[in-house]
């Protein structure tokens, strides 16, 4: 049987290292809001992401409320490249 002692620092132990792995993460999320030039939510437009080191490209199109997300993104330098809706014009971003 393990003393009071020994039992403590396995508990400290375990935190430690449940704390330290939880805090590590290699990916993001980008969220936000197409809107016109009035402030209303554009249903349907398309947003593009490129990620300059890779040249890899990730779209979204935007729900009734003119809302996308990207989650699971990849650590480098992506950028909001493009959006659209028909009916605008791109603001290439």
């Amino acid at each position: 049987m393990l003393s009071f002692w020994q039992r403590s620092f396995y508990l400290i132990v375990f935190l430690f290292l449940t704390i330290s792995v939880s805090a590590q993460s290699s990916t993001s999320r980008i969220t936000g809001t197409v809107n016109d030039i009035n402030g209303s939510a554009i249903e349907g437009a398309t947003v593009t992401l490129t990620n300059e080191a890779t040249g890899v490209t990730f779209t979204q199109v935007t729900t009734n409320d003119g809302v996308y997300a990207f989650t699971s993104l990849t650590a480098g330098r992506t950028k909001k490249s493009d959006s659209t809706a028909t009916g605008f014009l791109s603001n290439g971003i």
